[in-house]
């Protein structure tokens, strides 16, 4: 349980996300081209990872499906 992954909310608020969680999750980020490709049915997530300590791993996983 390592803090620093944040999420901006409607109110222009930082919320984090281990608050959130009770037990280990996978956490699903939209991104812009999914925006895009759904017509914004699918928001891309404003977040921001803060560093509080040094073991923490992130792993950033990208996909660029076909558009047909």
């Amino acid at each position: 349980d390592i803090p620093g992954l944040q999420i901006l909310n409607k109110d222009h608020k930082w919320i984090d996300i281990d608050k959130c969680l009770k037990y280990y999750h996978i956490i699903l980020i939209p991104g812009e081209i999914l925006q895009f490709m759904t017509s914004k049915i699918y928001r891309a997530t404003i977040h921001r990872v803060i560093c509080l300590k040094p073991n923490r791993i992130s792993l950033p996983f990208l996909i660029l499906p076909k558009s047909n």
